[in-house]
């Protein structure tokens, strides 16, 4: 079977298994770039050394999170093909994963927070960006997340939110008092009879007016370096840690499969672990 023939019998099985339409975009666009390099040629043709040259093309000029996006998609893409289309093995087997190197994941600091919804009260949009972004950074949701949310999936009387996250899964998370408070300001102010929880200008907010949102405050607020959409969601999780919580709930607040991937977060903040080692003082009193 041709590469070609073999990609569209995957994305319509991956599409039939729920997977959300950004993943199959990714599978699409990565599994389509190697066989522009490969060409199409029958699956059982395909190397590990295939894959190595491949890999090391991506690898110039983009990041080692990105060159690990493309190894994953690939070996999910011919592990597939080994299962349902007969390929005797997956080459992706053969060859090396790629190394990330370990960094903790930058967030926005106390003074960089307030300065951002300080921000948002002088601005066109204030209800709504003050509440979208004080509910990214009370929940962690991802931006995929948030436009998706309709008024239903949010209770303000018990202070919940119902997120359907990567591979439909859904969870709950939970909003403190002043978040609660800036989504009745913002809904109350609305006069649209739009279902979605937090609107544009037709409809449901894309993800590309969230993005729009945040520079907006970014730069009003005066902060410097540039300031994503994750960016939030990593800030969230800094002070959970940094608050006292574990990373198992963590976990399940930010939709994580795998605790594995929640890891990143557990030793965020070496400052903090610095100015209580200073205070606890453990081995002065000897």
């Amino acid at each position: 079977m041709l590469l070609s023939a073999a990609l569209g019998k995957f994305i319509t099985a991956k599409t039939a298994g729920g997977r959300s339409p950004r993943t199959i975009e990714k599978y699409q666009d990565i599994t389509t770039r190697f066989i522009a390099s490969r060409g199409d040629v029958e699956l059982e043709d395909v190397t590990p050394e295939d894959l190595e040259d491949f890999l090391c093309k991506i690898r110039e000029g983009h990041s080692p999170d990105t060159l690990l996006t493309y190894y994953q998609t690939l070996q999910a893409f011919f592990n597939w093909c080994h299962r349902r289309c007969g390929l005797a093995a997956s080459p992706v087997d053969a060859i090396d994963k790629p190394r990330i190197p370990k960094r903790l994941p930058p967030f926005l600091h106390d003074d960089e927070v307030r300065a951002l919804l300080l921000a948002t009260h002088r601005m066109v949009n204030r209800l709504k960006a003050e509440a979208v972004l004080r509910f990214m950074l009370d929940t962690g949701a991802r931006a995929g997340e948030v436009v998706r949310l309709t008024r239903e999936d949010i209770d303000l009387q018990n202070g919940t939110a119902r997120l359907l996250g990567k591979d439909q899964r859904e969870r709950l998370v939970h909003l403190g008092q002043k978040t609660i408070a800036a989504i009745e300001r913002y809904w109350a102010g609305r006069l649209d009879d739009y279902t979605c929880a937090f609107h544009g200008y037709e409809g449901k907010m894309k993800v590309a007016g969230l993005r729009s949102i945040i520079r907006r405050a970014a730069s009003m607020a005066g902060i410097k370096r540039r300031c994503y959409l994750h960016l939030l969601r990593h800030t969230f999780a800094h002070n959970w840690i940094v608050g006292g919580g574990d990373v198992e709930s963590l976990r399940r607040i930010l939709g994580h499969s795998s605790l594995n991937t929640t890891q990143i977060y557990a030793g965020i903040d070496q400052e903090d672990i610095h100015r209580k080692h200073a205070a606890i003082k453990p081995a002065d009193k000897f």
